[in-house]
């Protein structure tokens, strides 16, 4: 069965949806486009399915159910559901802070692999540095999605006031200097792409890292599906530019 589309708020986490029985459906963010044509939905499903962004990623939601039923963001997520971290479409409207705090959110309350997210090394040395007040010096892009994810993994409701009280009063810790790092495409597990993984690693300890990483062609324009890079590094991090005319 051909999909419909209905067109969800992010940052409206208990706005309900109405879902018709044996009827597909997937929610979608404003301006998504998919990569290929939606095949149909044959089979009962919720399953969540990653979306290319300029500065993140987002989720689109499959659903087809056997019973009318009325669902908020928070009421899906509640059921069985399914997760694939293949990305089937892009959307150029670059996340807003809000939709940022809120897509982590969901991504915490879904346990969604920080790996696919290019997230989980720096989530391995943020998660705590609230809780001991350590010296450790922070990205405050990266603090706050981390902050929103532990939230959702840990069922708390959603609320920023601990978070941006944090922020404010180290500002010390900041980290605001800026690096460039030109690579062959990261793609795959070789060791050049090892390397430059581990060399991202271990600047983002002092510098705010963007990444120059594109693969030689005569297109003009930067492909979210062409493109793309490895997993592991985080997209709000990847320079999209090709060659000028």
């Amino acid at each position: 069965m051909l999909p419909q589309f209905i067109i969800y708020n992010i940052v409206s986490l208990n706005t309900k949806y109405d879902i018709k029985a044996n009827n597909a459906y997937i929610l979608k963010r404003e301006n998504t486009s998919f990569y290929n044509e939606i095949e149909n939905i044959l089979d009962y499903q919720i399953q969540f399915h990653v979306i290319d962004n300029p500065n993140d990623k987002e989720w689109c939601i499959f659903i087809y159910l056997p019973e009318d039923t009325s669902l908020s963001l928070l009421d899906i997520i509640k059921l069985k559901y399914t997760i694939s971290y293949i990305s089937i479409g892009y959307n150029i409207d670059t996340m807003k802070n809000n939709e940022i705090e809120c897509n982590y959110y969901i991504n915490g309350l879904l346990n969604a692999d920080l790996n696919e997210f290019g997230l989980q090394s720096l989530y391995d040395n943020y998660k705590n540095i609230m809780i001991h007040n350590k010296n450790n010096k922070f990205i405050t892009n990266y603090l706050i999605r981390i902050f929103c994810y532990n939230l959702g993994i840990n069922n708390k409701p959603f609320n920023t006031d601990e978070l941006y009280n944090y922020i404010q009063n180290n500002k010390d810790k900041q980290i605001t200097k800026k690096c460039l790092v030109i690579s062959k495409l990261i793609i795959g597990y070789g060791g050049n792409q090892l390397t430059s993984k581990q060399l991202i690693e271990t600047l983002e300890k002092k510098y705010i890292v963007n990444v120059l990483s594109i693969s030689i062609s005569d297109e003009n324009e930067y492909s979210y599906q062409k493109d793309k890079l490895s997993n592991s590094i985080h997209p709000e991090k990847i320079i999209k530019l090709k060659k000028k005319n």
